[in-house]
């Protein structure tokens, strides 16, 4: 079978937000699902609003399984605060393994999830840009 030699680039351009709230705990959230025929995550960003240091962790599912890709540290008001940039979570210094972007197979699941409950009130917002094969 000859291999194909012509780039691929996504159809739909698509914006996929979430957010990890006190109320959903450490259940993993959902960020992007893989559209029929994948999807690519060029990017991923996230910022917090909780007063108190977390850590999330990055998880593909595919099936019933949860393939735990990382974890990252957000700040205290990291993103949201004027003084503090959003945290790229795709980037080197922060998940080493996925230093570019994310390649979801059609019905892959992205998610997300705090180590521990956020405080009342607060959410860290993760969104993922990209598209749609």
């Amino acid at each position: 079978m000859a291999a194909n030699t012509l780039p691929i680039f996504a159809v739909k351009p698509k914006v996929w937000p979430a957010q990890i709230t006190d109320v959903s705990g450490t259940t993993p959230v959902t960020v992007a699902t893989g559209g029929a025929n994948g999807s690519i995550i060029e990017g991923l960003i996230g910022t917090s609003t909780d007063s108190t240091i977390r850590v999330v962790s990055v998880i593909l599912t595919r099936g019933s399984t949860n393939y735990y890709l990382g974890a990252v540290k957000f700040s205290s008001t990291e993103g949201t605060d004027g003084d503090s940039v959003s945290k790229n979570i795709l980037s080197e210094t922060e998940m080493n393994l996925m230093s570019g972007p994310v390649v979801l197979e059609s019905g892959d699941i992205l998610k997300v999830a705090a180590q521990s409950t956020l405080t009342v009130g607060s959410e860290i917002a993760v969104t993922a840009f990209g598209g749609d094969y």
